[in-house]
């Protein structure tokens, strides 16, 4: 979470998600390891002579210091008080971690003891820009191998999800992951292949249904042929489903630089809650 208006909806499903598996949730608040050293209207340019450097160094450096230390203050308060609401509303532990650092590293760093992420589509410089994804979001995607799931402006509890499922390996692993894990176990699920219909694609059908349907999930399954991120979004409206399950970023960024991101372009058609797998 940063201190953006989005804090507390990504807190809320956080929590939501944590009482579904049955997890304690902690909420991490990741300050710049790199905050500004000087104030916009000092000017620091010309000649120096030795003493001048000296001197302004100090300063530098206290004003850093003192930078820092409103930094860990303001990021204090704001978890607290994000702590506090989310404990009036779930019942499991809410526990709290804030740390200096780059937001991609901090994250891997936790990949080890958390079972899920959960992030905003947008953060606070989206608040500035108005872009509809996070400049980070895909590249902290593709660091984890954790699944991840993306919360926009609001949440609301799923009533009905749909995946996105291709018959790849990574869409495989989501039903895999998703059969052993309760975050969905009561929830009806609409698998939705788009695409060429072929005997290759109904039997990957098949056995991601059978998978699902033994572990006790309420699932369908069905071939619709057409251009997937047109597909995908229509049959979001049209099911009402506001959850969406599918693989991510499984091509590499030089390709999604220079032909754009599948994954971007589902996300930006649905603007709901999405649980992405790596």
């Amino acid at each position: 979470v940063d201190q953006s208006a989005f804090a507390e909806t990504v807190a809320e499903a956080a929590g939501w998600a944590a009482e579904r598996i049955e997890r304690p949730v902690q909420l991490l608040h990741i300050i710049d390891k790199h905050p500004e050293r000087a104030q916009k209207n000092d000017d620091h340019s010309g000649a120096l002579g030795i003493d001048a450097q000296e001197h302004l160094l100090t300063d530098l450096t206290a004003t850093d210091e003192e930078n820092s230390k409103k930094a860990r203050e303001r990021g204090r308060i704001f978890l607290a008080n994000l702590q506090e609401t989310l404990r009036h509303s779930v019942n499991v532990p809410v526990d709290i971690k804030q740390r200096f650092g780059e937001l991609e590293h901090s994250l891997s760093e936790q990949q080890d003891t958390a079972e899920l992420f959960v992030i905003g589509r947008r953060g606070r410089s989206a608040e500035m820009t108005q872009r509809d994804l996070g400049r980070n979001l895909e590249r902290l995607v593709r660091a984890l191998n954790r699944p991840v799931m993306v919360i926009p402006e609001t949440f609301s509890r799923p009533t009905r999800a749909l995946f996105a499922f291709d018959g790849s390996a990574i869409a495989k692993r989501g039903i895999r992951i998703l059969a052993s894990s309760k975050l969905l176990r009561d929830t009806p699920i609409d698998l939705v292949h788009a695409g060429a219909s072929t005997r290759s694609t109904q039997d990957q059908l098949e056995w991601a249904l059978n998978k699902l349907e033994k572990r006790g999930f309420n699932a369908r399954a069905e071939i619709i042929s057409g251009d997937p991120e047109k597909v995908i979004a229509r049959e979001m409206n049209t099911r009402s489903a506001n959850f969406l399950i599918m693989g991510a970023y499984s091509h590499s960024p030089l390709r999604s630089l220079f032909f754009g991101s599948k994954t971007s372009g589902l996300l930006r058609a649905s603007r709901v809650s999405t649980l992405l797998i790596r």
